[in-house]
């Protein structure tokens, strides 16, 4: 049956409320999306050092997940982008990771500066590979390693996070480089490059991709100094990094 609405005496017309009419716009506008991102539960920047040494106690027989999550750490790259990491994207005698676009969430080729310390990851991962070409990080059947790897190995070492009752995740360790990059006097814009996050307007990347690659490399130096500086692996060892912790 049709609704009968009260008239008023100037239109003869119904009248509606306020809230019904806001209530029928809100059913013709498409829904928003929500802005609100979810925190990654991450390792306090002042307990990577901790966490490294447990992760990453012995260099000859650590595993290709227990690697892949080192070589994550150190560089602060997404995991996805080291998972599908081949060895034909490392520059060995300057010691850069080139990632190709079609690996990173931006859609735009990445350069990463390789520290002392992440460089010793993959010679150590090299010594141990059974084929030259392919994923640097495979499993064990050969094939890379799944997305679920790196998160395995912080549970099955309970590595706690800083939100109570989760683990660590590895892309939490993004966080963790971000927070130090801060307290060290880094600027916002240098560290959020190193992470590859996208930078407003089309002359700020390549300001920050070619002037400050320099900065860049020595904040990953740092960064990987600090991140070994409590691992007696490194400092008591006769490899490349002995003497290059903090």
């Amino acid at each position: 049956a049709r609704k009968d609405y009260p008239k008023t005496p100037a239109s003869n017309g119904p009248v509606f409320s306020r809230q019904s009419t806001v209530q029928s716009v809100k059913k013709l506008l498409p829904q928003q999306k929500r802005t609100t991102k979810r925190h990654q539960p991450a390792v306090p920047y002042l307990r990577v050092p901790e966490v490294m040494n447990i992760i990453y106690p012995n260099a000859i027989e650590v595993s290709a997940g227990r690697s892949a999550l080192a070589f994550a750490i150190l560089t602060a790259a997404r995991s996805g982008e080291v998972r599908k990491m081949t060895w034909d994207q490392i520059n060995w005698e300057e010691a850069f990771w080139h990632i190709p676009a079609a690996n990173t969430k931006t859609g735009e080729a990445h350069t990463v500066p390789i520290s002392t310390q992440a460089l010793e990851v993959l010679k150590q991962r090299q010594a141990v590979s059974e084929c030259e070409g392919g994923e640097v990080f495979r499993s064990r059947n050969r094939g890379p390693l799944s997305d679920m790897t790196l998160t395995k190995v912080l549970r099955d070492n309970n590595i706690e996070s800083d939100v109570p009752g989760r683990t660590a995740t590895a892309h939490g360790f993004r966080s963790s480089f971000r927070d130090w990059a801060a307290e060290n006097g880094y600027s916002f814009a240098i560290a959020e490059f190193a992470l590859a996050h996208a930078l407003k307007g089309n002359a700020v990347r390549p300001y920050y991709r070619t002037r400050h690659l320099n900065e860049r490399i020595g904040m990953m130096q740092k960064w990987g100094d600090y991140v070994f500086s409590a691992s007696s692996l490194w400092k008591s060892s006769g490899s490349a990094l002995k003497g290059k912790t903090a």
